[in-house]
């Protein structure tokens, strides 16, 4: 798992690569909390495109920063993940105010 961060408009760009799973979310959970906590931008977008594996830990670590996100006022996108990742996403409860793009 690797995430890779670049800031640009205010906001907050991670491109993950690899797998989210209960071995990295918790690592990558600690990583975006940061990111939020330290009011860098006023979005936090994450782009799944290049993901291997996305499993529930990886729900979980993004309804846990949606969370900690939506009482800073920072706004949570996931850009391009991939059908196994959106499946994922559909049948768990993913946070409401997280938005997905493109949408299904």
């Amino acid at each position: 798992m690797s995430a890779r961060l670049g800031t640009r408009y205010r906001c907050m760009l991670y491109a993950l690569e690899g797998d989210v799973d209960a071995r990295t979310a918790p690592w990558l959970t600690d990583q975006l909390l940061g990111a939020c906590r330290d009011q860098s931008g006023d979005a936090l977008v994450l782009n799944l495109r290049h993901l291997s594996f996305f499993g529930a830990a990886g729900l979980q670590c993004l309804n846990t920063v949606a969370e900690v996100a939506q009482v800073l006022d920072i706004h949570v996108s996931i850009w391009d993940p991939p059908p196994f990742a959106r499946r994922v996403l559909r049948a768990g409860d993913l946070h409401p105010s997280v938005l997905v793009e493109p949408p299904d």
